[in-house]
């Protein structure tokens, strides 16, 4: 899994829902937007505390941080790159660290 990444991470976010993953290094840069579950154990106690603690809050921040990973977002930025090679431009380098908040 060095060189996945899962699309519905975002999907998840953007509907305002919680994500337990497995530590993959494509959700590093977003690590403070899920929590992290190795084992079976680990996912149902991470599961079972979003079902106790989840609150309207939460859910505004994970849509609004989401907002900027959409498809259009998407193709923007890969009409975006895709110009810059045309034009023998650099492109810049994607943050991916953006985040709304700070807290979980």
């Amino acid at each position: 899994m060095l060189a996945s990444f899962p699309l519905k991470f975002f999907e998840y976010l953007m509907r305002g829902r919680p994500v337990v993953a497995r530590p993959i290094p494509a959700l590093q840069p977003f690590r403070e937007w899920y929590d992290q579950a190795v084992t079976a154990s680990e996912f149902v106690a991470a599961v079972e505390q979003h079902f106790a603690s989840d609150s309207p809050r939460d859910r505004d921040r994970r849509r609004t941080f989401a907002q900027g990973f959409g498809w259009r977002d998407r193709m923007r930025d890969l009409l975006s790159l895709r110009e810059c090679v045309l034009d023998g431009v650099t492109p810049p380098t994607p943050d991916l660290s953006t985040s709304v908040g700070g807290d979980r």
